[in-house]
């Protein structure tokens, strides 16, 4: 060890104690988290350049720079420096060669570098809520990245290059200004999660070869349909889409025999296909906020598996007597609608149910049927003012009872599903 080395760690452990860092040698661990921290000495990279140090966590701190010794600690696999005041990451990051996970969420970061590409061994990459304006083409020679996180950025444009990373499993581009989802996007075969909701897309690209596809999530954005090719994604679990402009839901839909979750909410869809009644495997239909006025299938009593099923703020004058079948319903809300006669043979049978909402019909129900005794889990009812009373006296051990509720798509029982 030369002198120059011995004086640099002995600079270095000083700054520990100040900071009260406990560090035991050797190490492969760095947890560095104090808000009074506004730098890393240069001495950090020196003192490990020749060490084993596997793992770097500086998180929470006042960080406006790397320092760029940091880059010569090769043995470096996870880096992560969330939560500072960072606005570049230098080009020497790529020096970094062993680095498997790269984590700079909430910071100012305008950029990512061009020498990323070269940074082959990366599996995950999140950098969300920072200021990005773009991605570098070079991302795409990341073939082993499994994970890419930008969320929360300004990023306006996606390379074609992005359709590379043959090893991509999730992206997440919520929360930007993207209008366009690059063709190349379909070749992520091995996608399983794709999240871009939140941007300025109008449509979806072609996406029937992405076989491994699970979820996707498109939601606020202007897109006014569904691509046919949809419909090929045999493995896909979840379509959430609400907060568009889609006025009819693709043929081919029918065809996803293991789709879980289809939330449409806040859409322009007029009628509901006869073919919904195919999607069996659903839990949770959110269809709220569009403009529905037709009859509602009488195949949607085919989802027999259906925990959730919102209609609320939509112009139906009727429901099929067949949604008695899904005696699974836990949530049911037909609220802010044209019904004239309470569905008293409906509710009847749905024993299971637990949150319930007909508020605000156009046209008020003139009676309310003691049918409550029965449900006898049922524990939060939403209902007009008028009728408060009335279904009190029915059960009187309600634990709500009321007008208002949350948009409950949303937060309730997704994640019993």
């Amino acid at each position: 060890m030369s002198k120059i080395y011995v004086s640099e760690e002995e600079k270095l452990l000083e700054w520990f104690y100040r900071y009260e860092i406990i560090i035991k040698m050797p190490m492969e661990e760095l947890i560095l988290s104090h808000k009074k921290i506004v730098k890393i000495p240069d001495e950090l990279g020196y003192c490990f350049a020749d060490r084993f140090l596997f793992s770097l966590d500086v998180e929470n701190c006042k960080l406006k720079s790397l320092p760029e010794s940091l880059f010569k600690i090769k043995s470096l696999k996870y880096l992560w420096f969330l939560d500072n005041e960072i606005s570049i990451i230098p080009e020497a990051i790529s020096e970094l060669e062993s680095l498997q996970i790269l984590c700079a969420d909430k910071n100012e970061i305008t950029e990512i570098p061009e020498s990323v590409g070269n940074m082959t061994s990366l599996i995950q990459i999140t950098i969300s809520e920072n200021k990005l304006t773009h991605i570098p083409s070079s991302i795409g020679e990341l073939t082993n990245l499994e994970l890419l996180s930008l969320h929360t950025n300004k990023i306006v444009e996606i390379p074609d290059t992005i359709g590379n990373m043959s090893s991509l499993r999730d992206i997440y581009l919520g929360d930007n200004g993207i209008s366009i989802l690059p063709n190349s996007i379909s070749n992520l075969t091995s996608l399983e999660n794709l999240s871009c909701d939140t941007n300025n897309l109008t449509k979806i690209p072609d996406i029937g070869n992405m076989s491994s596809l699970k979820e996707i999530n498109v939601s606020k954005n202007e897109i006014g349909f569904l691509p046919e090719s949809i419909g090929d994604l045999t493995s896909l679990k979840e379509i959430i889409c609400f907060n568009n402009k889609i006025t009819q839901l693709p043929n081919s839909l029918s065809k996803l025999s293991s789709l879980i979750q289809l939330a449409i909410s806040e859409n322009l869809l007029t009628q509901l296909p006869s073919f919904i009644g195919d999607l069996t495997a659903l839990k949770l239909l959110s269809l709220s906020d569009n403009n529905l006025s037709g009859d509602i299938p009488a195949s949607i009593g085919n989802m027999s598996l259906l925990k959730t099923l919102n209609f609320d703020k939509n112009n139906i004058k009727s429901l099929p007597e067949t949604i008695g079948n899904i005696t699974s319903l836990v949530g049911f809300d037909f609220g802010y609608n044209d019904l004239s006669v309470f569905p008293k043979d409906i509710l009847s049978k749905l024993t299971s149910i637990t949150l319930l909402s007909f508020r605000n019909n156009k046209t008020k129900f003139t009676s309310i049927p003691n049918i409550f005794q029965n449900l006898n889990s049922l524990d939060e009812i939403f209902c007009d003012d008028d009728h408060i009373s009335t279904i009190i006296s029915f059960k009187p051990n309600v634990l709500y009872i009321g007008r208002e509720h949350d948009d409950y798509y949303d937060v309730k029982y997704v994640e019993d599903i």
